[in-house]
């Protein structure tokens, strides 16, 4: 499954939306990273303020030599706490808290004020606070320090930073939203005129209503809708008189070779004669007259092909339908043009179709015609049917004619390269057999291969129609 390029709009939707939802994560990160710096340093501030109001109220009472008791009353201080002087340890830890770092035991043994460290790495971040008590810090002979040490649980801050982190990715998200309308939004401003644009041109199609586009006159596209507007009001006038001078020519066309029939029906008379004659005239008499004969019938015949192509063109063309047989309606054709000796018809069971026989006849010598002139013997014809469509086929074995030939072959006055043989053929032949074929609601197609060329007729084995198709 190949993958296909999104739309304009899904990229101006999808580019705002990212630049939107980039720009407030960055500054909801922004503004998290810093509450969380205030939330945690005002806790702490709190927990150092308090803790060292403890430590300094403590040396005025403790003794010399702390007791138990006075050890004891140090360690109310935060959710756990533990105070010590020499060998005497008072206090203990919650069981889920783990002992304070041996960092900050060392800092603390070599500072006057309290250490504190904050650890992270629990399910709530942990506060740990240090700090001495001496009687008498400038004294040579100083008492035996009293070290307490204590753990407070920031459950409250990290409570508020969480809430702090959802309102941020809320915002996040809803400013990611909100750039996804507004891109929305923009895209449909800047990618419904091109749509617009798209389909008037669309309509630019002839035989189809043409579109008049409409734009504000502050809308960016104004200009490019006006200059639209006035080209396609040009092209339509262009289209028309170009119509009307093809219908001109066409007419034209025809009325020259309608009145050519005439004077060519006597030439062609005269030549026939001369050509008969020709055996008791001097050779060089003999020849012109040949070669005035041969040319005779060639004009003749693209006087008919044309005359007949603009009965298409006008829209005269119309079907006189019988039901035949088409296998004796070929060997029929076969026969009137002289093409019996020279093409197989492979024999089959009869294969009855509503056909126009005149039509039909031109499909057939055509088709062999041109089998005989451009490719090579044997020419092979094959009549078979189902219940549904006739076929017909007509094969070559010339060489393969090359694709870009093939795609053209039925255009009117086309003729292929010499490498088909050289014949003194119009052109017109197989664009009238595409016609007449399309004109039974049939279709004609060509293959070439090593083996030769084959063009196949498919027909619709239609029914009598009642008042238009009998029986022969």
């Amino acid at each position: 499954m190949s993958w296909r390029r999104p739309g304009l709009q899904a990229q101006l939707v999808v580019v705002l939306s990212a630049l939107a939802f980039v720009a407030a994560v960055a500054a909801s990160a922004a503004v998290y990273l810093q509450a969380r710096n205030n939330i945690f340093s005002a806790a702490q501030d709190q927990i150092l303020n308090g803790f060292a109001d403890t430590i300094d109220a403590a040396s005025d009472w403790i003794g010399p030599e702390p007791t138990r008791r006075e050890l004891a009353e140090l360690t109310i201080v935060g959710d756990g706490s533990v105070a010590r002087s020499g060998n005497v340890q008072v206090g203990s830890w919650p069981f889920d808290v783990p002992d304070p770092p041996q960092a900050l035991l060392n800092r603390v043994e070599q500072s006057p004020m309290p250490v504190f460290q904050r650890e992270s790495g629990h399910a709530v971040p942990l506060f740990y606070v240090a700090g001495q008590i001496r009687n008498d810090w400038n004294s040579e002979e100083l008492t035996q320090p009293v070290l307490v040490t204590a753990v407070y649980n920031l459950a409250q801050a990290q409570s508020q930073i969480d809430s702090l982190e959802r309102r941020a990715a809320a915002v996040a998200a809803v400013v990611a939203v909100l750039g996804a309308l507004i891109g929305l939004w923009m895209a449909r401003r800047l990618v419904l005129p091109l749509r617009q644009l798209n389909a008037a041109a669309a309509s630019l199609v002839p035989g189809t209503p043409r579109r008049e586009l409409t734009a504000a006159a502050g809308h960016e596209l104004a200009e490019l809708v006006s200059t639209f507007n006035r080209t396609a009001a040009e092209l339509d006038r262009t289209v028309a008189d170009l119509a009307a001078k093809e219908a001109d020519a066409r007419r034209f066309v025809a009325d020259v070779f309608h009145e050519l029939r005439t004077p060519l029906a006597a030439l062609v008379a005269v030549a026939e004669i001369l050509e008969d004659d020709a055996a008791s005239m001097e050779p060089d008499t003999a020849r012109a007259a040949r070669i005035v004969s041969r040319g005779t019938e060639r004009l003749s015949r693209l006087t008919e092909d044309v005359i007949e192509i603009s009965r298409f063109d006008t829209g005269r063309a119309d079907l006189d339908l019988h039901v035949h047989d088409l296998t004796e309606l070929t060997r029929e054709s076969l026969g009137t043009r002289g093409f019996e000796d020279r093409v197989r018809l492979i024999d089959g069971t009869p294969v009855r179709c509503t056909v126009d026989r005149r039509r039909l006849d031109i499909v057939i010598g055509n088709l062999v015609a041109n089998a005989l002139a451009h490719g090579r013997p044997p020419v092979v014809m094959t009549v078979t049917g189902d219940d549904e469509t006739a076929v017909l086929s007509v094969t070559d074995h010339g060489p393969p004619i090359p694709d870009d030939q093939r795609r053209r072959l039925f255009e009117r006055f086309y003729k292929a390269d010499a490498s088909r043989g050289d014949t003194e053929g119009s052109g017109i032949g197989l664009a009238l057999v595409e016609e007449n074929v399309t004109l039974h609601g049939g279709t004609i197609t060509v293959t070439s291969g090593s083996g030769g060329n084959t063009f196949t007729v498919r027909l619709p084995r239609l029914p009598p129609l009642p008042g238009h198709a009998n029986e022969t």
